[in-house]
């Protein structure tokens, strides 16, 4: 999933994959005390030029269970299709950016409460985002050396992409969606 975005210009900078009901041992997935089970919705985040946002976002408004939230490098929302109760559509432009928190990793345990140790919400991917762009000129500011055009250019213009596959139970929604978006946007 991750290695097509990055060659057609989509960079990955956060992902994890769908987990139903694995074992807390699991080697690769696994984590919290033995004897338990864990779970995980998939989830990607990605740096996308604005050029091609229009495309991504509206592949992902094709399937219905991705929620995505877009934002610009100073945390603004351009466009979303996240839950707000039982409304769903793009918010390009408004003010939808209120609360909203899904739960994307929890586990259960024996004689435990469950566990749900990742979240993604509205107000922690504003927060994020411009901490995230930070991060391409962090090796300039760092080393006082002048910002390349090319990353002024990201910083300005580019929008970090969150969408999360709410469907974890069968092959994930958003794999598909992937392979979508791959056939509309050109490998660089």
């Amino acid at each position: 999933v991750l290695r097509p975005l990055n060659a057609r210009g989509l960079f990955t900078i956060n992902s994890q994959p769908a987990v139903n009901g694995v074992s807390s041992t699991n080697h690769i997935v696994g984590w919290g005390p033995a004897g338990g089970y864990v779970y995980q919705k998939e989830y990607l985040e990605f740096f996308c030029s604005s050029a091609d946002a229009h495309v991504v976002c509206d592949t992902f408004d094709k399937y219905p269970s991705l929620t995505y939230m877009a934002r610009d490098a100073h945390g603004r929302l351009v466009r979303t299709n996240w839950r707000h109760g039982e409304e769903r559509g793009a918010c390009a432009g408004s003010s939808a950016d209120g609360g909203g928190v899904t739960t994307v990793t929890w586990g259960i345990f024996p004689n435990r409460e469950i566990l749900q140790p990742t979240v993604v919400s509205m107000e922690s991917f504003a927060t994020w985002t411009p901490e995230a762009f930070d991060l391409w000129t962090a090796p300039f500011t760092a080393s006082s050396l002048e910002i390349p055009p090319v990353i002024e250019s990201i910083r300005a213009s580019w929008l970090l992409v969150n969408v999360v596959d709410n469907e974890f139970t069968v092959q994930p929604p958003l794999e598909r969606a992937v392979a979508d978006l791959c056939g509309k946007i050109a490998p660089l």
